[in-house]
């Protein structure tokens, strides 16, 4: 694994990755964006997030008039974000022959994307911006983000699919520990920070998301769906099928299997 080191600070860039305030970007797109600085998270529309966030493709994205294909993955932190992306991407390759490539996908937070070349932390997107990860996948677009509903795109209300997955709290929670790495005020402040509603963690309480995410899914009908990270481990073909019978994944079924 890849290892950032700024100064005497060294991190994973998983640990990066994950939003820890070690070694990043500036907030505002307009600032020199060096791996190697450290600087602090800061508020995406009262919403906090990690050094890596590029306010310019969020604010693009809110804005993205999306065709009825096109999905919104949504999820807590450490809910199965990449398994879940996988799965859609090789759903979405498979189409309705059911061939598929071994190539994994590649997986990244829309956010982490830049719009343009001058912003590209390498670290994060190996010099890809967004508009050429939109390019490269084609249709149907997939939009993946850990953020909150007034940040998704506004066309969402009339176009597109919402894949919201969620994984019981206690887990998520013990997977997000050791994907950072301890903290120093080990488990019991990892675990204060978690269900503080004033959190500074990047995208906020599981609490507050589910608030905000509920009256979405209610509003949105059969163009929504919530896929459980128990019930991918469970009964992984049935859920994907589910998900599938109810229109969000229309392609063959076995591409993932």
């Amino acid at each position: 694994m890849a290892t950032v080191v700024d100064g005497d600070a060294t991190t994973t860039a998983a640990t990066a990755a994950a939003g820890a305030c070690v070694v990043g970007a500036a907030g505002a797109d307009g600032d020199a964006l060096s791996p190697l600085v450290p600087r602090p998270s800061f508020d995406y529309k009262g919403v906090p997030v990690p050094w890596w966030f590029h306010t310019q493709t969020a604010d693009y994205v809110h804005e993205l008039e999306l065709e009825d294909d096109d999905i919104v993955l949504a999820t807590i932190a450490k809910a199965g974000t990449h398994w879940t992306h996988s799965i859609i991407r090789k759903v979405i390759e498979a189409g309705d022959t059911g061939r598929v490539s071994e190539h994994v996908p590649d997986f990244k937070l829309t956010e982490m994307y830049p719009m343009t070349k001058a912003q590209t932390p390498a670290i994060m997107t190996k010099d890809v911006t967004f508009p050429e990860h939109l390019a490269t996948h084609g249709a149907p677009k997939v939009i993946c983000t850990h953020l909150l509903p007034h940040c998704l795109p506004k066309s969402l209300k009339v176009r597109g699919k919402l894949v919201y997955v969620l994984r019981n709290p206690k887990d998520a929670l013990v997977s997000l520990y050791y994907f950072n790495g301890e903290a120093k005020d080990g488990w019991g402040g990892c675990a204060a920070r978690y269900m503080d509603p004033n959190t500074r963690n990047p995208f906020g309480t599981f609490t507050r998301a589910i608030k905000a995410f509920t009256p979405l899914i209610d509003e949105l009908g059969d163009r929504a769906i919530v896929i459980y990270y128990e019930d991918l481990k469970r009964d992984f073909e049935g859920t994907v099928a589910k998900a599938r019978s109810e229109g969000q994944i229309e392609c063959a079924m076995h591409a993932c299997v």
